[in-house]
């Protein structure tokens, strides 16, 4: 959903990234091709960075609208709904609330904004979500962590404490 929402929120940026970079990259290519290494007058790409930016400020902020209000107010998102399973606190079952969705949000989503940094930013999250192949008992990824909650599995349209989930519960499991 993200992807769909991003794709659809940057179409006007990406439109002026490629009019910007298509002749750069077109002249570029030709030379390659031609065996010609040198960069001296090659098309100039001066706002192509600035477009970049602005593509993935965008991007930050659809997955923060997406992301943020849903796992604050229900612990799910569309997606979430649609694989069966739900964000929780780690010590009780009460709604996320803004402050905590923030948190779990901020770890994972801030990132996105130093892909431009040579794609540190895409290091810092896949470190944080592959993190769950160690943490354990709760399987829990950095930012999960940061904000105190949990994934479950959710059936039946109803999750079980996580005490309950960890000692075997019908109804939630600890992902």
């Amino acid at each position: 959903m993200v992807l769909l929402l991003c794709a659809i929120a940057n179409a006007w940026f990406a439109v002026q990234f490629w009019r910007e970079f298509k002749p750069y990259f077109t002249e570029a290519w030709r030379r390659a091709m031609a065996g010609d290494t040198s960069t001296e007058g090659l098309p100039s790409t001066d706002s192509a960075g600035t477009l970049l930016l602005m593509m993935l400020i965008v991007t930050t902020a659809v997955w923060f609208a997406y992301e943020v209000p849903g796992s604050a107010n229900t612990g799910q998102t569309f997606g979430k709904r649609l694989l069966g399973i739900k964000a929780m606190r780690v010590e009780s079952e009460e709604r996320l609330g803004f402050g905590r969705a923030f948190r779990r949000w901020g770890r994972l989503g801030l990132p996105t904004l130093l892909w431009y940094c040579w794609g540190v930013g895409f290091l810092l999250q896949a470190i944080d979500c592959l993190f769950i192949l160690f943490d354990r008992p709760l399987n829990q990824a950095l930012h999960d962590k940061a904000a105190g909650t949990v994934v479950v599995r959710v059936r039946g349209g109803r999750s079980r404490s996580l005490a309950d989930a960890a000692q075997g519960g019908r109804h939630a499991d600890p992902r």
